[in-house]
């Protein structure tokens, strides 16, 4: 591997409009850093896109996607050099990961099937099954604990009709946790804290989304928190212990049950989500790199060769590192961005 260090471009403080500055620039943390080292990894896999990604420390990370075949759509990281995993034949197309340590990941995707590593071998642990489907996708999962897991996505019965639905796991079993009845909805994405649970939903208008909706979910019962139409993307992400909704080029900023516009990228080259520590240790998505906020002005940490390059999924944070899943769609790459602090 060899290692490529950080080189900043700085972008003007124009880049970003605030619509509640001072919700940003309150120092209620320290600025983040930015003086990582980076190292790129290409990997060999064909047509394929790893949006889930998890790990239980630096030297242990899992990269899975849902395209090229049973035999290299999973792959891992030991702290040196990424490998496909080939203990066993991975059938399922996966979409996501998580775990709550290195013995107990779980793996989502196509067919409905629900997968599970132990520490030893993969397996599938779970298939959500429903009569008269075309196909069953489990598009993403998250868990407080070991036994308080959800995942989420769609049934299709058939190009034009889709059931969202979301699946619990108590720790002993899966199960049919809520099935909502409207024929245009599917859920692309879950992600909560201690207290809330958050559901990110689109409905088509074929081929096109026609709208997005965020959700928060308690006691079986979903709560509408944002709708947007005639949009690209939405996305939900939680930073310290509030919810960010990225909607196109906007964000906004979920408290005490109600939805503030905080960003705006309009005319810049971001690419629609974020991640953060904090307010004041935020990493951007562009579509030709991954730029920082800290608090006070906005720098690329790693800027790609094309605007077609962009990381994919969730980030991988360790504090002192961090791992993002990069695919270059012009040259068609998958490569890993590892992040480390000097």
């Amino acid at each position: 591997m060899k290692p490529y260090f950080f080189l900043i471009f700085s972008l003007t403080a124009a880049l970003i409009t605030l619509s509640c500055k001072d919700s940003i620039t309150n120092p209620e943390h320290s600025a983040g850093r930015r003086d990582y080292v980076w190292t790129v990894d290409t990997l060999k896999s064909p047509f394929n896109v790893l949006f889930g990604l998890w790990g239980s420390a630096p030297n242990d990370v899992w990269a899975v996607g849902s395209g090229a075949s049973s035999i290299d759509r999973l792959w891992h990281f030991d702290g040196a050099k990424w490998s496909i995993y080939n203990k066993e034949p991975i059938f399922i197309t996966g979409r996501a990961l998580w775990g709550s340590n290195k013995n107990n990941i779980w793996m989502v995707g196509g067919d409905g099937e629900i997968w599970k590593y132990d520490g030893n071998k993969w397996s599938k642990n779970f298939e959500y099954k429903i009569a008269n489907t075309y196909t069953i996708i489990v598009a993403d999962i998250w868990g407080k604990s070991s036994s308080d897991i959800y995942a989420a996505g769609l049934t299709v019965y058939d190009l034009q009709n889709f059931k969202a639905f979301i699946l619990h796991y108590n720790g002993q079993k899966w199960s049919e946790e809520l099935v909502v009845p409207n024929n245009k909805l599917q859920f692309i994405r879950v992600q909560g804290d201690s207290k809330n649970l958050f559901l990110v939903g689109v409905k088509y208008n074929q081929p096109n989304p026609d709208s997005f909706f965020v959700y928060n979910y308690a006691n079986k019962a979903l709560k509408k928190i944002y709708e947007a139409t005639n949009i690209s993307w939405v996305d939900v992400n939680l930073i310290g212990d509030r919810a960010y909704i990225v909607a196109g080029n906007d964000v906004y900023e979920f408290e005490n049950n109600y939805v503030r516009k905080i960003m705006n990228f309009d005319g810049y080259n971001f690419g629609q989500a974020i991640y953060g520590r904090s307010k004041n240790d935020l990493f951007l998505r562009m579509y030709d790199g991954i730029a920082h906020y800290n608090g006070t002005d906005i720098q690329y940490l790693y800027k790609f060769g094309n605007n077609f390059t962009s990381w994919r999924g969730r980030v991988l944070d360790f504090g002192n590192e961090i791992f993002f899943s990069v695919m270059d769609i012009v040259n068609n790459k998958q490569m890993m961005l590892h992040g480390k602090l000097k």
